[in-house]
């Protein structure tokens, strides 16, 4: 398998946002980011984990990001 050399990576920081998995869903809806592109937020008010479960997090605590990625 090839991989590439260099990968591209955007990094956008929010401050809040419902959820980065709603903030990139609505970004790749609407054909504004590429691959790669990742979402950080310092505060998410409505958090989405596995198989459809809420995550919750304290503000600025926690690793709260999602990334773009194609298959």
């Amino acid at each position: 398998m090839n991989y590439p050399k260099k990968i591209d990576i955007s990094l956008e920081k929010v401050k809040e946002t419902t959820s980065t998995n709603d903030y990139l869903s609505n970004l790749c809806r609407e054909g504004k980011t590429k691959e790669f592109h990742t979402v950080i937020a310092e505060s998410q008010t409505q958090g989405k984990g596995q198989r459809g479960n809420p995550w919750e997090s304290e503000k600025s605590k926690n690793l709260t990001f999602s990334i773009v990625l194609y298959p």
